[in-house]
This record gives structure tokens, sequence and C-alpha cells, in this order.
């Protein structure tokens, strides 16, 4: 007997919005076998890819075949995350763990190249030197895209197009869905487009005006203001604790090693709150292998070393090894007991 997946669905209604329950027009009309769904099995590229992202390019390419099903079983659009992992994966052949590791958190930005050329040239076309923009605007120019803690480019980038993305769901025709503002959020349906020059430069520089208000210069690092802290009982997070500078940036600029943070009413500096929580890179063969990292630690007690010992893994990419037989168990066990004692 086949398998049967959820129930079909009209495909001529807008299934991203609210759709009528008293008719039985939006009724969902029979059953769809797992041979009528998406899928692929054994591509012929040797890989597939996801990034919260339609699965209309999950081997590379478009794919027509997949294309003929419903629209509903693909409303994602193609994120710039997928579009980087395409560009990442064409290129890697016999590929080991580290080389997935390294991968997964190449530092390019594919939407901070898309957009901030838009930037600068809507800066060179009506705004003159008394601005104050200068400076900020040269520092993006010799921007090569790429994030790093210690790049004033990155602060300014992720911040204005954070500003691109709330201009976005502005305009949103409401009630929305969390379907449609996902698709602007998480980068694959954010536009400028329909934006005028003046507003591309008037959002950046209430950027470059809250970095000067909070920090009293616009040069910020990203590390600086972009912090991991992990405190005790879920206690809030604070500018006077701890933290830790990252590389990482929002999943929306087309970064795979997604980091999202954000200020708090009481903080000037930016913590975690979304993104790359756990990753885990598995090889499955003779013998099962695999390197895993989890952000600050195993152990919720503050007063165990393993509260925080993930915390420079996490930033710098150094994965541990996952013990998965009996033997490789033992030689790492910290303690060992029997149940009972």
């Amino acid at each position: 007997m086949a398998w049967k997946f959820r129930s079909a669905k009209d495909p001529s209604l807008d299934w991203k919005r609210p759709v009528d329950g008293s008719t039985d027009a939006t009724e969902w009309k029979g059953t769809y076998s797992l041979e009528d769904i998406p899928y692929y099995k054994n591509p012929e590229n040797g890989w597939l890819q996801n990034c919260n992202s339609t699965v209309l390019f999950a081997t590379g390419s478009f794919d027509t075949l997949m294309s003929k099903k419903p629209g509903f079983m693909f409303p994602d659009g193609q994120t710039p995350r997928a579009m980087n992992a395409i560009r990442l994966l064409d290129t890697m052949q016999r590929a080991t763990m580290d080389d997935v590791v390294a991968a997964a958190h190449d530092t390019y930005l594919p939407n901070a190249a898309r957009f901030i050329p838009d930037l600068i040239r809507a800066y060179t076309n009506i705004t003159t030197d008394s601005s104050g923009l200068k400076g900020p605007i040269e520092t993006l120019k010799n921007w090569n895209f790429r994030t790093d803690t210690g790049s004033v480019a990155t602060t300014l980038a992720v911040m204005w197009i954070e500003k691109m993305i709330e201009q976005n769901v502005s305009r949103l025709q409401k009630p929305y869905t969390n379907e449609e503002r996902y698709s602007i959020t998480n980068g694959a349906a954010v536009s400028i487009r329909s934006m005028s020059e003046q507003q591309l430069v008037d959002s950046f520089k209430s950027v470059v005006s809250s970095l000067i208000n909070d920090h009293g210069t616009w040069k910020v690092s990203w590390g600086s203001i972009n912090r991991y802290q992990r405190n005790p009982g879920g206690k809030e997070v604070s500018d006077k604790n701890a933290s830790w500078g990252l590389p990482a940036v929002p999943g929306y600029l087309g970064a795979l090693n997604a980091y999202v943070s954000k200020k708090t009413p009481d903080t000037k500096k930016r913590y975690g709150v979304t993104g790359n929580t756990f990753v885990a890179v598995v090889e499955f063969g003779k013998k099962l292998k695999a390197k895993t990292i989890l952000t600050g630690g195993a152990s919720s007690d503050p007063n165990s070393p393993h509260f925080t010992d993930q915390v420079d893994g996490y930033i710098n990419h150094k994965y541990k090894d996952i013990l998965f037989y009996k033997k490789e168990v033992q030689k790492g066990a910290e303690r060992t007991y029997h149940p009972g004692e």
C-alpha cells in the first residue's frame, strides 16, 4: 500500500493568504502519494541542499519536472543562503568533513553584493559631501562583501539591509501571514525596486546616526557589537556581562553560518536571538563519523566547565568529534558510573 501525504488543495487559490473557510472550494480534495510530492533520489550531481528554500533548486539548477507540481507544494522562494550553498557546492569535489565545515562558514555575503552597489549608486546620484555619509560610503566601496569581526562595512551593511527588510514587511497587504513575512525576513523576497534613491540614502543615514548615538562613532566593527552571551537561568543579556564577538551574520545576507543578533531596550550591543545553534556534519561509511558544535555548551549549569566550553569552537569553526562506539566513549569519558550507585 502506498503511503499517503496531506490532502490536496485547489492550485488556483492563493494559499499564502487566508482563504474562505465557508465554501467547499477551499476544502482539501483527495490525497497525494509520496511519489507525487516533490522529492529527489540520487541526483547526478551528488548533493542536495535546502536552506529554508524552494525545492526547485535543490540540486542547483532549476528543475522543470519539479516545477510542474502544484505551486503550494513549494511556496518558499530561493533564499540567498541557498544561492550561496549552490555556489559553494558546485565547486566541491571529494569533500571531506573539514571541507564541508569550511564551506559552511564561508564569509562571502551574496545579498550584500547584490544590494550595496545600489546604495552606493543612489548616494553618488543625489548626495553632496555635506551629507556626512562620504566616509561610510567609501568604507562600503572598498569592501569585498566578506564578513569579519573587525569589519566596519559589515556593520553598515547588516544594519542597512535590516531597514530594507523592515520597509518590505511594512508594505505587505494586511493582514499578512507568517509565510509571507518569512519569505522577506529570510531574504528570498527582499526587493528595493520600489524604493527611490532618496529612500535608500535616507535609510542609510539613519543607520549612521544610530551608530553615532550609541557608540560615538559610525566606525563600529561588527565583532564589537555582534555578540554571543550565555547567562545562567535565562537571565537577560547585558552589556555589563561577559560576551564574545562573532563574524557570523543573519541568513538574509546569504550567510550559511546564520546568526541573528538584536539590541534590547537596555543594551547598545546586539546579542544572538536566532540562527545556527547546533550544527552537525556526518559521514556515512563503514564507520560512522560526525563532528558537531553547539552554541555555548552542553551543560546548563553555570558552574560546569561545559557551560561555555564550545563557544570558541562555535566562533572559530572548530567542531568536536562525536563518539559513536563504546571504546571511543570509554576513552573520552570524564567519569563513569553504574546505574543505582
